[in-house]
């Protein structure tokens, strides 16, 4: 699902030459179906139809509560895409990863129960302000760094 819509990018974002940031979150869906190696290769592809001049975004997929999902190896797999992002956004200065999944797991590395809906999947209100506040820090750092550097290369 989430394969799809980052190859077929085009349809999921309006205008992104306008963007100030493009944000790319995605959700488990591929990795419990069994796509997870579709995954990465689909990050890549949306990454090279993105404006070259536009900062992105990567939120890294955030933990889950395999218990809760009745879902063993999800955790590992996740593990193992977040690692390919890592190495996504250190090949590219204007590709930034959001890890916002170590403020929402537990000791253990799963989503922590204070964080969802109580499905082990969907944050809850608490889980969603996290990601946010750490999702604009990210952005105001991108879009400040951009100025900055653009600001720079005017005065240059």
């Amino acid at each position: 699902e989430i394969s799809a819509c980052l190859v077929g990018s085009e349809m999921c974002i309006r205008d992104r030459s306008k963007a100030a940031v493009i944000v790319i979150a995605a959700g488990i869906n591929d990795i419990t179906r069994g796509k997870a190696d579709q995954v990465l290769p689909a990050y890549r592809h949306a990454l090279k139809s993105a404006p070259e001049a536009v900062p992105i975004i990567i939120s890294k997929i955030l933990p889950v509560s395999e218990s809760k999902l009745r879902l063993s190896g999800v955790s590992r797999e996740i593990t193992k895409v977040n690692l390919g992002l890592d190495e996504l956004c250190t090949g590219d200065p204007n590709t930034h990863c959001l890890d916002a999944g170590q403020k929402l797991a537990n000791s253990a590395g799963q989503l922590d129960k204070r964080y969802h809906l109580g499905d082990g999947l969907h944050l809850n209100a608490a889980g969603n302000a996290i990601w946010l506040e750490q999702l604009e820090s990210l952005i105001n750092k991108v879009i400040a760094t951009r100025f900055n550097t653009e600001r720079d290369f005017q005065d240059g």
